[in-house]
């Protein structure tokens, strides 16, 4: 059973939330599965890193300008999407609201 709601404060407290988790919350009472046990095999399938849009846009200026670094950078940091790289911690980041990208594009 899930023990301590910290690792859900990153979602904002809305209704459709609320509802979602008071259900997943029952479902994974009625396992008979321990919460690391639980952590470990959501883990093994969802990324810690994905390519989000306001970093590829990042990526994109930079590389308009030249600057290749961050295109390596991000190519480094999703070689191991599964593994945690906390010295590449900002690509798990979702936007600020001024990185918040309008349009995005096929490809991308």
């Amino acid at each position: 059973m899930v023990e301590n709601d910290d690792d859900f404060n990153f979602f904002e407290r809305t209704s459709t939330f609320q509802d979602f988790y008071q259900s997943w919350r029952k479902r994974v009472k009625n396992q008979d599965v321990d919460t690391e046990t639980i952590k470990k095999e959501m883990n093994r399938v969802n990324p810690v890193f994905i390519p989000r849009n306001h970093k590829i846009e990042q990526v994109i200026e930079a590389g308009l300008r030249g600057d290749f670094s961050l295109f390596h950078e991000m190519n480094e940091v999703l070689e191991k999407p599964y593994e945690e790289q906390e010295e590449l911690s900002s690509y798990k980041l979702a936007p600020r609201p001024e990185e918040v990208v309008q349009a995005t594009f096929c490809g991308t």
